[in-house]
């Protein structure tokens, strides 16, 4: 027999597993908060207004001609042609500028309007928003 031991008291047995517990619940506490902001912190990146949120600075001439507006890229900075948009008093509306490459100075379109003194706006398109580059009023 064992003269020495001492018999163990539920108090003493107790404190081990509740350590062991409140350790565990405060790591993965810490754990979720960081993956939480991680990923809050990418979705932030990448969703919403992107990469590009500032519209270009530039401006555009537009020659009438009977029932057509030839619409040119006067100066300024270079667009994406898939964010730039023709709209209003237009035989299509929202007539996108082009699905690729860049508009620069000197570049053109041409649209058909509607009505004998036609409203056209040429539009920013961003990732959450539009802006009004130029209004054209006949």
């Amino acid at each position: 027999m064992l003269e020495n031991s001492k018999p163990e008291t539920t108090v003493d047995r107790a404190v081990s597993p509740v350590i062991g517990v409140v350790l565990i619940v405060g790591l993965t506490v810490i754990l979720s908060a960081v993956v939480g902001s991680l990923i809050l912190g990418v979705a932030d990146d990448t969703i919403g207004d992107g990469p590009a949120t500032d519209a270009p600075n530039a401006s555009f001439v537009v020659t009438e001609s009977g029932d057509e507006l030839t619409i040119t890229h006067a100066g300024g900075d270079a667009i994406e042609a898939d964010r730039l948009l023709v709209d209003g008093d237009l035989a299509e509306p929202r007539q996108s500028w082009g699905d690729y490459g860049t508009i620069g100075e000197g570049d053109s379109m041409t649209v058909e309007t509607t009505g004998s003194e036609p409203t056209v706006y040429v539009v920013w398109r961003g990732f959450s928003e539009e802006e009004l580059l130029d209004r054209y009023d006949g």
